[in-house]
């Protein structure tokens, strides 16, 4: 449990410097790199219907979906890994630690500004609730980036199929849904 809370704790002073570099840049005083030079740094929110197989679809709200960290590169395809992470302590504890990695593909516009781009990936949630496992996801999704300031604002329909566990007692999911994300640089 602390070892969980640190990691949180870790990711949210992790953005301290992006949000003040993205504030230097938006306030005009460029020092040193800007969008599309460095790194994007981005937390995102999502809605999506989830349809677990032999039982009842249900919307969700996620917030955060994941906090996530792009590498840019000079060609079309960039990479992304992403991290979330839930806590619940009901008489127990119980956690999900969800790290992943996607390949954004640029249809257009240039990099880091607004722009079209496909998404693919794959996560792994690890579970620990009485027992611990894991379960496999596949992703993809269509999206754009809009310029906010010195970062985007970033907006996304996807798709995403979770396999079972049966050792977890954990259903095939398919998920649908949209994911809104606001992007930082440093």
């Amino acid at each position: 449990m602390r070892r969980a809370l640190g990691l949180v704790v870790a990711s949210a002073l992790m953005l301290v410097p992006a949000v003040a570099q993205a504030q230097r840049m938006a306030q005009g005083q460029r020092m040193g790199m800007g969008p599309g030079e460095g790194h994007e740094l981005g937390v995102d929110f999502a809605i999506a219907w989830s349809k677990p197989s032999g039982g009842n679809g249900a919307l969700e709200l996620l917030t955060p979906v994941d906090v996530r960290l792009g590498l840019p590169s000079h060609g079309k395809l960039s990479l992304e890994p992403r991290f979330s992470m839930r806590l619940e302590s009901d008489g127990g504890t119980a956690y999900t630690i969800d790290p992943g990695v996607n390949v954004l593909y640029q249809l257009s516009g240039s990099a880091y500004n607004r722009n079209t781009y496909l998404t693919g990936g794959a996560d792994l949630d690890l579970l620990k609730a009485g027992t611990s496992g894991a379960v496999f996801g596949l992703n993809g999704g269509l999206g754009m980036r809009h310029p906010w300031g010195a970062g985007a604002f970033r907006t996304e329909i996807f798709a995403r199929y979770a396999f079972e566990n049966t050792k977890l007692g954990v259903p095939n999911t398919f998920s649908l849904g949209v994911r809104l994300g606001i992007s930082l640089w440093h």
